[in-house]
């Protein structure tokens, strides 16, 4: 027996404050955050978000890489891991 729940694959941003792999950098007592991208995984029906774990991999492949690099990688991670929910989600309709 299958329970189909409504999932969606999607990307925020947030600004590291407190992870201990990205480094900050201090200059003069001001602070310089980094910005990153994270996938996260939405259900539709009660609006609660989690965070993917392939979001370590992109932190482990492009963490000192700029915003829109990590970005543009998340998009195209997002799409595909979308594009798999969308075929099961049509191939278990059919059985």
């Amino acid at each position: 027996m299958f329970i189909l729940v409504d999932f969606l694959i999607i990307l925020k941003s947030i600004l590291s404050v407190f992870c201990t792999d990205v480094a900050f950098l201090q200059i003069d007592n001001i602070r310089e955050y980094r910005k990153h991208s994270v996938i996260m995984l939405k259900n539709s029906i009660t609006n609660q978000s989690i965070i993917h774990p392939l979001t370590a991999f992109i932190f482990w492949k492009w963490k000192r890489k700029e915003y829109n690099t990590q970005r543009l990688q998340a998009i195209h991670l997002c799409q595909f891991l979308n594009y798999i929910l969308i075929e099961k989600r049509n191939v278990l309709h059919f059985v």
